[in-house]
């Protein structure tokens, strides 16, 4: 090897070992920012000791990194036709003039009997509501023998609902932030035997009014009223009430008995008349009626 050659490659080594020094000094930095983000929250190598020491947390954000897709529930506009998105859009138009107030913002949505869509009423609603308004939406299942809002977002039901009204839990640690803004979910929570205690001992109140001050609307997806009496119980803390019909399907003496069981603790807002089918076109329907 020539003298050049070995000059050239002593020099080459010592470069090198400049760039690992800075390598392991810029390393030796970025380790100690990420501590100071994480409030020092990080285990120490050399002692073997933990730091659990963590930074004040806002209520506000204990749901933020919770965030649930609802493209699992609702398919994307393209793949519904457009009666349905505009039959979604009018009926969050029509809740938004009708109610006006936004501190009358809690509403349950029921139906008579089971499968009759109140779920994916309820689920299309709060989307359309959270576009449309500037202020945070809640979707919230109350629902106790049939659950299904965490089964169409596929996430876990627990802690929910029942969690928070059981005291195990604050609301807050238990609602999801979704991908779509202003949408967030609250799923049933954990099975109970009797769910009835749950809502007549003045918890569900108490937690509807903190809800009422971080969410303008509280869209509920509500057990059937002809099911048990827990529609009925829920109905005194909510504002107003929304029933669904599934059309050609729901008996009429079927409606008028839910709406006479219902109408003993709240009156109702509105219907949603529910997939119906038109035989001829729909825009000549409308001019014959």
């Amino acid at each position: 090897m020539s003298t050049t050659e070995e000059a050239l490659k002593k020099a080459l080594e010592q470069k090198s070992d400049e760039i690992r020094v800075r390598g392991d000094a810029l390393q030796r930095m970025v380790e100690e920012a990420v501590r100071n983000a994480l409030g020092g929250v990080y285990k120490d190598q050399e002692s073997g000791t933990a730091n659990t020491a963590r930074p004040a947390e806002r209520p506000s954000e204990r749901y933020s990194e919770k965030v649930v897709s609802v493209e699992e529930a609702v398919p994307k506009a393209g793949d519904r036709s457009f009666s349905w998105i505009n039959g979604i859009n009018f009926i969050a138009a029509s809740l938004k003039l009708k109610i006006g107030d936004p501190k009358k913002g809690a509403i349950l949505f029921s139906s008579s009997i089971r499968g009759e869509g109140t779920t994916t009423i309820c689920s299309n609603v709060a989307m359309a509501e959270a576009k449309m308004i500037s202020g945070n939406v809640l979707l919230m299942d109350c629902n106790p023998k049939h659950p299904d809002i965490h089964k169409q977002f596929k996430i876990e039901p627990s802690p929910g609902l029942t969690d928070v009204l059981l005291k195990k839990i604050k609301w807050e640690d238990a609602v999801r932030k979704s991908n779509r803004k202003n949408l967030f979910i609250l799923p049933f929570g954990q099975a109970i035997s009797d769910p009835f205690s749950l809502w007549g001992q003045g918890i569900m109140e108490r937690v509807l009014g903190s809800m009422r001050e971080v969410f303008e609307k509280i869209i509920m997806d509500g057990p059937p009223i002809l099911s048990g009496p827990d529609a009925g119980m829920i109905a005194p803390h909510v504002d107003n009430v929304v029933l669904i019909i599934k059309a050609n399907t729901t008996r009429r003496e079927v409606v008028e008995r839910a709406i006479g069981h219902l109408s003993l603790q709240k009156d109702i807002l509105g219907v949603v008349y529910n997939q119906q089918v038109f035989k001829i076109p729909q825009f000549i329907y409308k001019r014959l009626k």
